[in-house]
């Protein structure tokens, strides 16, 4: 049987996703990686924004990690994504 191109590329993803992702609840240690992280993925954006600043960009990561239920993406043991879930009254804010 032949297997077309795309289903290759979907059955190595698939195996990069279950080898060599992990998603965990962040703790104070990660702080300074995810805002490393952070920073790094809107590094490019910054001429654009003709010095204003991004929320995201002026977050103090510990303080939301004690305040915030925050979970962080490894890729190899790296750090590589976050996300900050802030409960309100009635939606939760991502």
């Amino acid at each position: 049987m032949l297997i077309s191109k795309a289903e290759e590329i979907r059955k190595e993803r698939i195996g990069m996703i279950e080898k060599n992702w992990t998603i965990r609840k962040a703790g104070i240690a990660d702080a300074e990686a995810l805002s490393e992280c952070i920073h790094a993925a809107y590094r490019r954006y910054i001429p654009r924004l003709k010095g204003k600043t991004l929320p995201p960009l002026a977050v103090d990561y510990e303080a939301e990690i004690r305040a915030y239920p925050v979970w962080v993406a490894e890729f190899d043991g790296s750090l590589a994504g976050g996300l900050i879930l802030m409960p309100e009254e009635h939606y939760m804010t991502i």
